[in-house]
């Protein structure tokens, strides 16, 4: 077989198509690394960085695969959120976490309220019913927490109740979003 030899334009188009595919890669590499991509409502849309080794706090939005429990797969089979690679068949979940361990949590009709205090935009949708009985009251435990967002048609622990800390995969940090 015959030495395969480039000429220099064959060599810089080579060059430039293999930079191309590095730079594509890399960056998609570092976005499913670094960055989420958030196109609800439930939160504001656009992008957020992943910071992780961050305490769990209230306040903090929080991404997380919900493990596959009757609530959760009741929901994905209704459609309230899309079909991904977590354990659920779902995308991952991004909400903000209201109560941490030791809060008393109660999820009525009129809505929820930690520790006494009712949250503001926290009534459950009409047509977002889950078997999550109502009323329901608990005290979270070590590394449980009740996550939502705002939202009336937001998928969260107002369905599916609290969730452990072993499921967050970060915090995140939105860096450009809009409304």
């Amino acid at each position: 077989m015959g030495k395969f030899t480039f000429d220099q334009g064959s060599r810089k188009r080579l060059l430039q198509v293999l930079t191309v595919f590095c730079v594509t890669f890399g960056i998609c590499g570092l976005y499913a690394h670094f960055l989420v991509f958030n196109y609800t409502r439930s939160l504001s849309p656009g992008f957020y960085l992943k910071v992780r080794g961050e305490a769990f706090e209230r306040g903090k939005i929080v991404i997380f695969c919900p493990d596959p429990l009757p609530n959760i797969l009741e929901g994905q089979k209704k459609g309230y959120f899309g079909k991904g690679s977590c354990s659920c068949g779902g995308l991952p979940l991004i909400k903000v976490i209201e109560g941490v361990p030791g809060d008393h949590v109660s999820v009525t009709e009129e809505g929820v309220a930690i520790n006494g205090r009712r949250l503001s935009g926290s009534r459950r949708a009409v047509s977002m019913e889950t078997a999550y009985a109502l009323p329901h009251e608990e005290i979270l435990g070590a590394h449980e927490y009740f996550v939502m967002t705002p939202h009336p048609n937001s998928f969260d622990s107002r369905y599916f109740g609290k969730v452990s800390d072993r499921l967050f995969q970060s915090t995140l940090q939105p860096i450009f979003v809009w409304e």
